[in-house]
């Protein structure tokens, strides 16, 4: 396969699901990368870091960075002065086995990657030995109760350093308090609950370890808002239709949030419905008359909604999540809204979080795909490009405990990451300013974004604003009030 083909597969790197998941599952829905336990703690450190050298053969495939052919399958034996426990318990079988396992290939792709190249702090082809990440996954099934068992289970029998990509709204809604209290680190989460938005993270008990990377719907709706204002400056009266779900209300109190933060001037209209309602008229009508309308849903329920505007006659500029942002959605309004005048077209707007604009780490995110399973089948997967994200982040952080010349504990892992910014990788390049920053207590997810809109065929979204931080805007004003 040549580049530019490899290129031509990636049109606009959307998430287009808030829940986020490994490979080869073994009877008890149990995988593991490890091929031998070391039981032995260095009592220095916290779970999840044993200071025992130890031996593991790792499998890469060759993978030519000109064409990128996949060649043959070597298999390494590597010597590791160390290895760090982490694990997850995405869901691999089930309805979001669609999400889970590409995630899960994604995040070990990376790690096969570290590990097969010596190590965090190693270098195989120089003889220095590094620590070997040690990947466990359950299968939750998307269930919270299992997933909190799972959960538990990691912490404290397999005892992790690290949950990284905790997985799916469930199980981060009924673990974060857990979390908290065990300490334990959790790095990505696959989930816009907005329980995880947090801006005095400044103590192990407040959330310290916890690092959202994806868009906290929360975070989203202020963005949203925003974006409104940006292509609809003299917009005043903005409705908010909202689903009372958790993506609902998250989206509807971070846009709640920012309108009335706006002060004088300016209206906020709150319309509440279900995403399951029988009928979608009274939650529309009740906002025909704003500027502009937030439909603050998820799936279904943006679909339902968009579809009553359009039967109901509400013809104004509707924002949504980057959770929609994707053509099945518009494909199923299109037979609706193509029987509307031209005049009456009325424009559909969606955030986007990643960007095609990054074309290096794409590359290296095709390669590290490739060279782990053989194969090019997920390099166009937007869900193993967020596992692979997962695993990036992560490991900038051990990354750079190491660098500073300090052991791996929990505390020197908090610190690494608010010590200074974080690239986000598939960000966009061009602007240079996709990164996540969690120094002062900011637990907000990430806070660079893009706007899409649907084009005259209202069967596509493309580009209408470009990626933008709005770190900036979300800490002006006491953005306190969010909660």
């Amino acid at each position: 396969m040549k580049v530019k083909r490899i290129l031509s597969l990636v049109l606009v790197l959307i998430m287009v699901a808030a829940l986020f998941v490994g490979c080869g599952d073994k009877p008890d829905g149990q995988t593991t990368t490890t091929t031998d336990k070391v039981v032995t703690e260095n009592p220095g450190n916290l779970n999840g870091v044993i200071n025992e050298e130890r031996k593991v053969t790792i499998s890469n495939y060759a993978v030519n960075t000109e064409t990128y052919e996949i060649g043959a399958k070597e298999d390494r034996e590597v010597t590791f002065k160390g290895t760090i426990k982490i694990g997850n318990t995405a869901a691999t079988t089930g309805a979001f086995a669609a999400v889970g396992v590409p995630f899960n290939q994604g995040l070990e792709a990376y790690i096969n990657a570290i590990n097969f190249n010596g190590g965090i702090d190693g270098d195989f082809a120089a003889g220095k030995k590094g620590y070997y990440i040690e990947f466990t996954h359950y299968d939750d099934n998307f269930d919270a109760a299992t997933g909190s068992s799972y959960t538990k289970k990691l912490v404290e029998e397999d005892k992790v350093f690290a949950l990284v990509g905790h997985f799916g709204s469930p199980t981060v809604g009924a673990t974060i308090d857990y979390i908290k209290e065990k300490g334990v680190i959790a790095c990505y989460f696959a989930s816009g609950v907005g329980t995880l938005f947090n801006t005095e993270a400044d103590a192990v008990e407040n959330g310290s370890t916890l690092f959202p990377v994806q868009p906290i719907y929360t975070t989203e709706g202020r963005i949203i808002v925003a974006r409104i204002l940006e292509q609809y400056p003299d917009a005043k009266k903005i409705g908010v239709i909202f689903t009372s779900d958790e993506a609902g209300v998250g989206l509807r109190d971070g846009a709640k949030a920012q309108i009335e933060a706006l002060g004088a001037g300016y209206e906020c209209v709150l319309s509440e419905t279900t995403s399951d309602a029988a009928d979608f008229t009274p939650a529309v009508t009740k906002v025909a008359d704003c500027d502009a309308i937030v439909i603050a849903s998820i799936q279904k329920g943006v679909v339902s909604i968009l579809k009553a505007m359009i039967t109901n006659g509400v013809f104004k500029p509707a924002f949504t999540t980057y959770s929609v942002a994707a053509a099945q959605t518009l494909t199923d309004i299109k037979a609706d809204y193509d029987t509307l005048a031209e005049e009456n077209k009325f424009p559909i707007y969606a955030n986007a979080w990643l960007s095609s604009t990054d074309v290096e780490a794409y590359l290296a995110f095709c390669e590290d795909i490739m060279a782990f399973s053989g194969s090019n089948e997920t390099i166009n997967n937007s869900y193993a490009m967020a596992g692979w994200i997962s695993a990036t982040i992560f490991c900038e952080g051990l990354e750079r405990i190491v660098e500073a010349g300090k052991e791996i504990t929990t505390l020197n892992f908090v610190e690494a990451m608010e010590s200074e910014k974080i690239v986000l990788k598939m960000g966009s390049s061009s602007t240079g300013d996709s990164t996540l920053d969690y120094a002062d207590g900011y637990r907000i997810g990430t806070t660079t974004m893009s706007l899409l809109k649907n084009n005259d065929a209202c069967n596509a979204f493309e580009e209408a604003a470009g990626m933008k931080n709005f770190l900036d805007f979300m800490k002006s004003g006491d953005i306190n009030d969010i909660k």
